[in-house]
């Protein structure tokens, strides 16, 4: 009796039949044939992609030519250098360390022959808003060392990742836009003086300031992994012990198929070179500047597209936020209390960017089998809660605070709040310093303070 006869008319077929498994057979084929051709089209369209974005950030950029260029370019630096100027932040970054020591002892003294010395009392968010800004500076010194000679490490540049074209199409194109909007304020910064900038935060401590924190935090981290080849994690697959403990055995066994796989960079690493001739990626023929003032402004451009293609949108975010902190006009001769107050933190910055490793840490402690598997939710929740943080880095092209008209912010109970002013007060004189260096303190003065 038949169950359920799909159509009378045909003939069983035999299950057991041997001539239907080569039809099979060639079905499978055909499938993981359409498989193969999908994803070699797909990564095609991929390098393709990738070879248009490089083209459109390395305009005008030649990776050979510009630590020859650099090097041409600090020494005219120092003409008419003050406090806080782009210049200044160059000579942080590219100079030697004790020549950039002694430019800082210098406009220390500059700024004692022109202004009073402004002191302030530290607190909590203050003390964490001047470790993050003086730690990102330093990362970026360290981002930089190549360029001044200082490390001989391979550059990873972000076309060398092949088994990660697509996220590396995604990071130029946000590296693209995060240069177009830091063109766009250096625009409006050289057509109007600012005088009200501040590393201090005036978001009062709430959830909002704990989430820009966070971000930062992560972004720092970001700029230290693309020092190696590491780089950042992917999947969950590398919480696993399993996999670290593999990944080690075959990056020391084989590491030819380690390549194959991408657990280690390859031998030969093409430096990105643009086809497309003609202007800058930044063409500043148009803007209103002089020679001295075009020259810097093209050496920072230059440095944040070397940060863009050698590093990743990590590093060329942090630069762009650090660089919008300076200016290309002269403090005036009256600033406020609070300017002048920025202008002695940055002359009071001093780097030590060798304690920054290359090498991230592994995200768990998988050789010790107690730590490892007592908590993996744990290493899990941090590992997506980096993930949530990075994708930040492609969505906005800034994590500075943008000023706004009025002098509340809002916190995150939806009540208005009032920004935390910092108080500053004004040193006009000065105790006379006599005795050896050890400190024989005669005829002391007394200090007028003005708040």
């Amino acid at each position: 009796m038949e169950v359920f006869p799909l159509s009378p008319d045909l003939e069983h077929e035999d299950p057991f039949e041997s001539s239907t498994g080569s039809i099979d057979e060639a079905s499978d084929y055909d499938v993981h044939s359409l498989f193969d051709e999908k994803i070699r089209e797909i990564t095609a369209a991929e390098r393709q992609m990738i070879a248009e974005l490089t083209d459109d950030f390395a305009r005008g950029f030649d990776p050979d030519a510009l630590a020859r260029e650099i090097m041409a370019v600090l020494p005219l630096l120092a003409d008419d250098l003050f406090p806080g100027s782009y210049a200044h932040l160059l000579i942080m970054l590219l100079e030697t360390r004790g020549k950039m020591e002694t430019t800082q002892v210098n406009l220390t003294l500059w700024m004692r022959a022109r202004y009073p010395t402004a002191i302030s009392e530290p607190n909590i968010t203050s003390i964490t808003d001047e470790t993050f800004f003086v730690t990102e500076i330093e990362m970026l010194r360290r981002l930089l060392s190549t360029l001044r000679g200082d490390d001989c490490k391979p550059i990873y540049w972000i076309t060398s990742r092949p088994l990660e074209i697509g996220r590396s199409c995604e990071h130029l194109e946000a590296s693209i836009k995060v240069l177009r909007a830091f063109e766009h304020d250096i625009w409006e910064a050289i057509q109007e003086e600012d005088e009200d900038k501040t590393i201090y935060s005036d978001t009062p401590v709430s959830t909002e300031r704990t989430i820009l924190t966070s971000v930062r935090a992560q972004r720092y981290d970001c700029c230290r992994a693309t020092l190696a080849w590491n780089d950042y994690l992917r999947t969950e697959l590398a919480l696993t012990v399993f996999y670290q403990f593999y990944r080690k055995h075959l990056m020391e066994t084989n590491p030819e198929r380690a390549r194959e796989i991408g657990w280690l960079p390859p031998l030969n690493i093409e430096v990105p070179r643009s086809t497309v001739t003609g202007r800058d990626f930044v063409d500043l023929t148009e803007w209103p500047l002089d020679s001295h003032e075009r020259m810097v402004l093209r050496l920072m451009f230059k440095v944040a597209q070397w940060l863009g293609l050698a590093r990743g949108l990590p590093a060329v975010h942090l630069f762009c936020d650090i660089a919008r902190y300076f200016t290309i006009h002269e403090p005036s001769k009256t600033p406020s209390a609070s300017y002048i107050f920025f202008m002695q933190n940055l002359t009071e910055i001093r780097l030590c960017d060798t304690s920054i490793k290359s090498q991230i840490p592994s995200p768990f402690p998988y050789r010790d089998k107690q730590f490892a598997d007592r908590n993996r939710d744990y290493y899990i929740d941090l590992f997506k809660s980096a993930n949530d943080l990075v994708s930040c880095l492609v969505e906005q092209t800034s994590f500075l605070e943008k000023k706004s008209g009025g002098p509340s912010v809002v916190s995150s109970d939806g009540q208005p709040q009032r920004p935390v002013n910092k108080e500053i007060q004004m040193v006009r004189e000065f105790p006379e310093i006599r005795g050896s260096l050890v400190g024989a303190w005669q005829d002391v003065a007394t200090a007028s303070l003005l708040i």
